[in-house]
């Protein structure tokens, strides 16, 4: 393949360009196309001339039979002279003709026949060998064509051997005339197919070009580049499809980005403003040591804020890119839950919310990474607590084999305020934040991406159901094939019923 690819490089520019190389296959087709239809005519022409040849030999034959007298040795042919014409008849039958005994002694032998170069006694052995009269093609002194029937005759009892023939040249000037003609036009008609293929190729690939244009003017500020397509409904509008497609998501991404940068700067530049401004204030004014304590103890704060929105970028970084690997075990889903519910009980005891679970109540064991999928849950219930109002609720709810049968299905809701329709989209992305609700500068914005990133290294999604002032719900769906089946289990979990937790996470009394 290497040497092909470097013969081609060292060929002129023309000859390596793609419309040259489909006018080239254009003609090479109807090369191949023409010459073998020509020599299929030829074919069937020659077995035409030789059923014709056959025909007509086969009548003179039993012609021959009609007018040889058999009750005298050599035969005779019979003098029919009363109908006109007869005497031109056995005329042209005699003209090509070779009789004889069985012993091989010749009766009448013409001069013509006689003259064939490539008639020989093994022809008339084989023919005498034959249960019938066998057909074959010899040569005059000049190369005339011939057709030859020879073979056993029988008249009146009597058996003897015959030989007749008849000149093919008008027929064979025919044949040898189309092949002659048709092989002659055969450059032309290859000439004009090169010239139609050559405009052909140009219109088909003019999309091509266009797209190769529009590829060239794509760049950083320049992605709202479109193509119309063409309506034809083939692969050239298929593969603008697909490119005006490719400009809409690398348009979406290019802007992520540049919003993510944006964000990106703003997250970062806010703790390492905050610290800064700790510490030349203690620099400026502070006196005593406890003053020069606070402000670093306030600057150390913003720099852990820091750290940790520096790690989580990293981590989720990491994770697009694929160097974070699931290590998944076989786990219950049931006690993962209860683990996260417990490090949160106390940021719902804090905000006096009421935190409850709805599991079933025996064991879901599946296979899961344990700290990805307890980071994705506290993720999705950090957030719940973050955004409801106090004495509201944040529900909990596991559940498998119901709605989707065999699907694992891990519910968080909550009674804060609901997410407009606006920012739903947008929700997962990188430092995205809902501002001008309670809770919503808080956070670093990361939070709901890695959950997004984990539901699907597991092989699910995250569907979100959202309206103002009706709460949230994030629903995190996980594929049948993680479920594990638990020896000697009897009852089915699509019959098993659910029971809240609720005494442990309960809304402290007041």
């Amino acid at each position: 393949m290497t040497t092909h690819l470097s013969a081609l490089l060292r060929l002129p520019a023309v000859f390596r360009s793609l419309r040259m190389r489909l006018t080239l296959s254009y003609i090479l087709f109807f090369a191949a196309v023409l010459g073998s239809a020509g020599l299929l005519f030829e074919r069937a022409l020659d077995s035409m001339l030789e059923q014709q040849s056959e025909l007509l030999l086969r009548q003179e034959w039993g012609d021959v039979l009609a007018y040889l007298r058999q009750d005298a040795i050599p035969p005779n042919w019979l003098p029919h002279t009363q109908m006109p014409g007869e005497a031109d008849v056995v005329s042209r039958l005699r003209q090509y003709i070779r009789i004889e005994s069985i012993d091989g002694q010749v009766w009448e032998l013409s001069p013509k026949f006689n003259q064939l170069v490539d008639y020989s006694f093994l022809d008339h052995d084989e023919a005498l060998a034959s249960p019938g009269p066998i057909l074959r093609v010899k040569y005059g002194p000049k190369g005339e064509t011939y057709m030859i029937l020879m073979g056993r005759a029988y008249d009146e009892g009597r058996e003897f051997y015959l030989a007749i023939g008849v000149p093919v040249v008008g027929l064979l000037a025919i044949l040898q005339g189309f092949v002659h003609t048709y092989f002659l036009a055969v450059p032309a008609v290859l000439l004009i197919i090169g010239l139609f293929g050559w405009l052909i190729a140009r219109r088909a690939l003019t999309p091509v070009k266009e797209l190769a244009a529009a590829a060239g003017a794509v760049s950083g500020g320049h992605l709202d580049v479109r193509l119309p397509e063409h309506g034809t409904g083939d692969e050239l509008d298929t593969l603008i499809r697909t490119f005006n497609s490719m400009m809409e998501r690398l348009g979406r991404s290019f802007e992520q980005v540049s919003q993510f940068s944006v964000n990106a700067s703003h997250e970062l530049r806010t703790p390492i403003t905050a610290a800064r401004g700790h510490l030349e204030v203690a620099l400026l004014s502070a006196t005593t040591i406890e003053q020069y304590r606070d402000a670093i103890a306030e600057a150390v704060k913003d720099l852990e804020q820091l750290s940790a929105l520096v790690n989580e970028l990293l981590l989720l970084a990491q994770a697009e890119s694929g160097q974070l690997v699931l290590h998944s075990k076989c786990y219950d889903l049931v006690a993962l839950v209860e683990n996260v519910l417990s490090e949160q009980h106390g940021d719902a005891m804090a905000k006096q919310l009421q935190l409850d679970a709805e599991m079933p109540e025996h064991r879901c064991l599946a296979h899961v990474d344990r700290k990805q999928f307890e980071r994705m849950l506290s993720n999705l219930v950090s957030n719940a607590i973050r955004y409801t109002p106090p004495r509201g609720e944040v529900r909990v709810t596991l559940a498998f084999g119901g709605g989707m049968p065999g699907d694992i299905r891990l519910s968080v809701s909550d009674t804060g305020p609901g997410i407009a329709t606006e920012h739903q989209p947008h929700i997962f992305e990188y430092l995205y934040k809902v501002r001008g609700v309670p809770g919503g500068g808080t956070g670093l914005g990361l939070g709901l991406s890695f959950a997004l990133w984990t539901a699907r290294a597991h092989g699910g999604r995250i569907d979100l159901k959202s309206a103002p002032g009706q709460g949230s719900t994030f629903t995190v769906v996980l594929p049948a094939r993680l479920l594990v089946p638990e020896p000697g289990s009897v009852r089915s979990p699509l019959e098993t019923p659910t029971v809240a937790i609720e005494p442990e996470f309960k809304r402290p009394e007041k």
